[in-house]
C-alpha cells in the first residue's frame, strides 16, 4: 500500500515524522514504562524493561514507514513489524505485502497515528515481551518467508509450462506441476491430470 510519492525536495524536520511519533507513540512512556533512548528526524526509539525496544523510522530513500518491535540482550538479536504483530493477531487489512509509503507532513502524520493505534490495539502482549507471542511472530516470519520463496518457486516453474505443454512433453509437465502442487489452479489441476492419464497411456500426444 502506498501513500503519496517521493517528494526529494522536503526538509526532513519540516516533515514531521519525529514529532508525530512522539506524540502518537507517547503511550509506550505513559502506560507501558518505556523510556525515550532516540530521537531524530528519520528514526525514534523507545526501550522498555522487558527485554524489548520500539522503533519507529522513516526510511530516507524509500520514504517506508515502519514501526518494529526489537528484542535486546541477551535476548537473540530480533525484530518483528508492527503490521507482524496485527496479523498475528487476527488484524485484517495488513497482509504481508502491506507496507506504508509516505512523504508529506499529511500522509506522514496518518501513517504513523495508523501505526501506533495498530501497536495499541495488538501489542501489549508483545510488549511485555510475552514468549509465547514471540513465538508466534516468529512462527509467522518463517511461515511468511517460505511461503514467499514458495510463491517465487512457482512463478520460476511456470514459465516453463507453456513450452512444456506445446511440445506435449506430459513428463515434464507432470515434474513441473507437481513441483508445485500447493499452489495449483483448478485449471493447472486438469492439466496435471491430462498429462498423467497421456503418461499412462504411453505418452501418446494429446
Amino acid at each position: 500500500m502506498t501513500d503519496d510519492l517521493n517528494d526529494g525536495s522536503a526538509s526532513w524536520v519540516r516533515l514531521g515524522f519525529e514529532e508525530a511519533v512522539l506524540t502518537d507513540f507517547a503511550f509506550l512512556v505513559r502506560v507501558d514504562g518505556f523510556r525515550l533512548v532516540r530521537s531524530d528526524p528519520s528514526l525514534v526509539r523507545f526501550e522498555g524493561q522487558a527485554g524489548v525496544a520500539v522503533e519507529v523510522s522513516l526510511d530516507q530513500v524509500s520514504f517506508e514507514l515502519s514501526a518494529d518491535l526489537v528484542r535486546l540482550p541477551p535476548h537473540p538479536a530480533e525484530r518483528f513489524s508492527v503490521l507482524e504483530i496485527a496479523r498475528l493477531g487476527g488484524a485484517t487489512g495488513v497482509g504481508p505485502t502491506t507496507w506504508l509509503q509516505a512523504s508529506t507532513v499529511g500522509s506522514i502524520a496518518a501513517g504513523v497515528a495508523r501505526l501506533a493505534a495498530i501497536l495499541r490495539a495488538h501489542g501489549t502482549a508483545a510488549l511485555q515481551g510475552d514468549v509465547s507471542v514471540i513465538a508466534g511472530l516468529r512462527s509467522l516470519q518463517q511461515a511468511e518467508s517460505e511461503r514467499y520463496l514458495a510463491e517465487g518457486k512457482g512463478a520460476q516453474a511456470r514459465q516453463a509450462l507453456p513450452d512444456a505443454w506445446a511440445r506435449r512433453d506430459y513428463g515434464l509437465v507432470v515434474q513441473i506441476l507437481e513441483g508445485i502442487s500447493d499452489q495449483l489452479s483448478p485449471a493447472e489441476r486438469q492439466r496435471l491430470g491430462h498429462a498423467r492419464k497421456k503418461l499412462a497411456e504411453g505418452g501418446g500426444e494429446g
